[in-house]
């Protein structure tokens, strides 16, 4: 019976060592009453908070929400096959961190979905999105993904925002849930690196995303950012 589940391993191996992936890093190690969010209670997050932020902007855009919400899905999948997360202040310090991730799914989804062309490209779409707004990282990818991400951005480019979006507006939840709220500096940390980027979408940049990371919201982060 397990032969005809292609994917049960990848099934598996996901679930278990995203269980064991702990975020957030060093502000762990200075805060004991911070709670251990691991990469699984992650992916809910941010899998709920898509679903009604997808929703709501449809009432003002058109866009592909099924592939937004695929690539919010497996878009960690490479952290659960390296056993490893990388905090948003460490990302850009070794440019061929997203690459690893991105070609050792790619083995992975080629052995599992390569008999299917169609769905194997499906899949390695929905994993890239993550990176068509970030094009400084592109040159460092294989040939055949940078064939990929120009697809995307010349035909998925608000796509590719919206997850932006999506991703940069989940990570504030955690720094308000209630055994967060006292680390001034994880809030500080957090709002500093997003604020810009959340104001620019919600310029007009992706319509109706005003509607969710509102002028007020802005000017309360603002007035924590200079306190």
């Amino acid at each position: 019976m397990k032969l005809f589940f292609k994917d049960l391993d990848l099934w598996e191996l996901i679930q278990i060592n995203h269980q064991k992936i702990i975020r957030w890093g060093t502000f762990l190690e200075n805060d004991s009453n911070l709670r251990h969010q691991n990469n699984l209670q992650h992916i809910v997050s941010i899998t709920h908070v898509s679903t009604w932020i997808c929703f709501e902007l449809e009432e003002y855009i058109f866009f592909d929400s099924g592939l937004i919400l695929s690539a919010i899905n497996i878009h960690e999948h490479g952290e659960a096959l390296l056993k490893r997360d990388i905090i948003y202040d460490e990302k850009n310090k070794n440019p061929l961190d997203d690459v690893f991730e991105y070609e050792k799914v790619n083995e992975i989804f080629y052995n599992i979905f390569g008999n299917n062309q169609i769905l194997y490209k499906k899949m390695q779409k929905s994993f890239l999105l993550q990176f068509v707004t970030q094009e400084n990282k592109w040159k460092n990818f294989s040939h055949e993904a940078q064939k990929i991400l120009f697809n995307l951005k010349e035909k998925k480019y608000i796509e590719g925002k919206i997850f932006n979006a999506i991703e940069r507006y989940e990570y504030i939840y955690y720094c308000l849930e209630k055994n967060s709220t006292n680390n001034k500096k994880l809030l500080l940390n957090v709002l500093g690196n997003q604020v810009k980027y959340l104001d620019k979408y919600a310029s007009g940049d992706i319509p109706g995303f005003d509607n969710i990371w509102t002028k007020e919201m802005s000017k309360e982060a603002k007035i924590i950012l200079s306190i």
